[in-house]
Order: structure tokens, then sequence, then C-alpha cells
């Protein structure tokens, strides 16, 4: 009996394992993701910035922007450059709220911008929204980009802000 419940437990966190994973390969598909390089970086009381690049072949850069608006509003914007004309823009943005040691998601949007969508070529790509009843605490914005070339290959990069305060 002892054993029969130790085997189902362990099928149950191998299944589990395997779903995050999936998960995970969903958004990047078989990119290698970097992490970006922050080169520019603007902290004030209400707003963080920051620009991060990668020694890519096709992602130039990402600007992100997170500001406290007040009453419980953040504004979010975030720039994609590209050095060539892509196929499609992937980007995921996750606010997320520093709660007891961990950083908890608040708030998760994806885009998608394809070739077929702009006139012209598809090499910038830029989104901006807000995000209200934010209680006061530490914010910070991650940005996953995902881009593929019209030579389909394809390329990644992670970036975050720093943890900025909401009063």
């Amino acid at each position: 009996m002892k054993q029969l419940v130790r085997i189902v437990i362990l099928t149950i966190m191998v299944m589990t394992m395997t779903i995050t994973v999936w998960a995970q390969t969903d958004f990047y598909e078989d990119e290698k993701v970097e992490e970006a390089t922050i080169v520019n970086l603007k902290v004030r009381d209400d707003q963080v910035s920051i620009t991060g690049i990668t020694r890519g072949q096709y992602l130039s850069s990402v600007e992100l922007d997170l500001v406290d608006e007040g009453f419980g509003v953040a504004g979010i914007e975030a720039v994609v450059l590209c050095h060539e004309a892509m196929q499609r823009i992937r980007l995921r943005l996750t606010l997320e709220k520093y709660n007891e040691g961990s950083w908890i998601k608040i708030n998760e949007k994806e885009f998608l911008w394809t070739e077929d969508q702009v006139e012209g070529d598809l090499s910038m790509a830029v989104v901006s929204y807000k995000v209200g009843a934010l209680l006061s605490g530490q914010y910070r914005l991650r940005a996953s980009v995902a881009v593929r070339a019209l030579s389909l290959q394809s390329e990644a990069m992670a970036t975050r802000t720093p943890a900025m305060t909401f009063r």
C-alpha cells in the first residue's frame, strides 16, 4: 500500500514538472533567451525607466517605463526595436509585487504583432496601458520578447526594471 501511494505521488510530481516546462516553451518556442544588459536606467520617486540591449542579430533593444500615476494606478509602456524587418514580434509584460520575500504576478499581458498587421516594415513595436487598483508596496515590470525574422530565424530576450515603491 505504501509503495502504491509513493508511485502515485511521484507520478503527480513528474506530471506537474512537465506541465511547467511546456508552459515556458509555448512563449519562446525554440529561441535561446538572453538576459538583456541594462544600458540606461532612470529612477525617480514616481517612475523607473530602463533600456535593455542584447548582442543579438535581430533584437536591438527593449525600453520599459513603469510610472506611479497616483491613486493606485500604474502606467506601463514598452518599446521593442529590431535591427531589421521582422515576420513577428511577441511581447509579454508582467507587473509583479514584492510580498514576504518573493515576487508575485499582479498583471500579465501578451502582445503579438505580425508583418500582415502593419504598413511597411515591422521593425518596432510600442505598447502603453494602465493597471489600476494597486495597493502600496514594491513593484517591478518584467518583459519577455521573442522575434522571428523574415528568414524564419528567431531570437529572444528578457529584462526587468528595478523595484519601485508605490504609495
